[in-house]
């Protein structure tokens, strides 16, 4: 009897290596979306930021207002799960490039997405 506890042990040791061997490889989610995508200049408008990672965590989120590769203002983050927000005010009429990115704790997993924004645009 002792020989065959001995070979069930080994076995499920043998089965947890294999399990623990498989390569998983992580998924993150991203969206967002704006108050207003058709602002009057000088209008606040509101982008609402979700996101989920697979594996870790999600430790920032950033926003690029103007789409000219540089962050405007960014919140940092400890879950696997993020709903966050950011407000801007576009000063006169024109179209931008929004970019949000979601970056997480594992080595190089990241999310990016760009939307343009039509201030002063009619939304007609």
């Amino acid at each position: 009897m002792r020989i065959h506890v001995v070979l069930i042990a080994v076995a499920g040791l043998a089965l947890l290596t294999s399990c623990s061997e498989e390569t998983v490889t992580p998924s993150v989610e991203l969206s967002f979306d704006a108050s207003n995508w058709s602002p009057a200049p000088g209008e606040v408008v509101v982008f609402t930021v979700t996101g989920s990672t697979s594996q870790g965590a999600i430790t920032q989120s950033g926003i690029d207002f103007e789409g000219d590769n540089n962050w405007d203002d960014y919140h940092l983050h400890n879950s696997p799960t993020i709903s966050t927000s950011f407000s801007h005010a576009y000063p006169s009429p024109g179209t931008h490039e929004v970019r949000v990115e979601i970056k997480t704790t594992v080595d190089g997993v990241s999310a990016q997405q760009t939307r343009v924004i039509g201030v002063g645009a009619n939304p007609d």
